[in-house]
């Protein structure tokens, strides 16, 4: 299943069509993240790490991200979070931004999560992510950050199960039904999704390739 390709990974996928698509990956990790036992997870690596700094990689559009932190401050923890992405969706990385009061801050320029830069310090973070990367940037991925004595918190949304890839016709009618709320609102996010339903088609395929490409905890191991 590694030979499948997601749209989001393109380089040649318009940066808006994409931008588009982790907005509303956004509005459905808002919900799904919530009241569960990953931020209890993070909680403990910082704690462990004695770290009170967040680097997330492959933010994209950081909807996985934020219903967990909220979830950490009810816990009393409240670290400052560095937003990066190969693709940054800027919009709404200011969004957020703007509205933390100077606890979330992003990288505008591109970031590799093979490749990270040696200034950003703190616990590195991918939500939703991991999947995306071949078995040798995986690796590259976990050597780094154990080389750099570095915690490392890998969450996975999508599982390779029958009842998950069956699911995915129903995130995209949630996603049909998410767009209007998204902000900041987008006149063509709103063109891509109802005139011309490539936003919905393309999050549809990306989160089938997503369940079939996730790995299972024996292959993590």
């Amino acid at each position: 299943m590694r030979s499948l390709f997601e749209f989001e990974d393109q380089p040649w996928l318009p940066s808006s069509l994409r931008d588009y698509m982790t907005d509303a990956l956004r509005g459905l990790f808002s919900s799904l993240c919530r009241r569960t036992r990953v931020a209890d997870r993070l909680a403990c690596v910082l704690k462990r790490c004695n770290e009170n700094s967040i680097v997330d990689l492959c933010s994209g559009g950081t909807g996985a991200l934020c219903p967990v932190i909220e979830d950490l401050e009810l816990q009393g923890l409240r670290p400052s979070v560095l937003l990066t992405d190969r693709y940054p969706n800027i919009p709404a990385f200011e969004s957020l931004c703007r509205a933390s009061d100077g606890r979330f801050e992003f990288r505008s320029e591109p970031i590799d999560a093979t490749a990270i830069p040696p200034d950003l310090d703190g616990v590195r973070t991918l939500f939703a992510a991991f999947h995306h990367f071949e078995d040798e940037d995986a690796v590259t991925i976990l050597r780094d950050a154990a080389s750099k004595r570095c915690g490392l918190a890998v969450f996975e949304a999508s599982e390779r199960h029958p009842v998950m890839i069956l699911a995915m016709p129903l995130v995209t009618l949630a996603v049909l039904v998410i767009t209007p709320s998204l902000r900041p609102f987008r006149l063509g996010r709103i063109v891509f999704t109802y005139l011309l339903p490539i936003v919905p088609l393309l999050v549809f395929w990306d989160g089938a390739v997503s369940c079939l490409r996730t790995r299972t905890v024996a292959e993590l191991r």
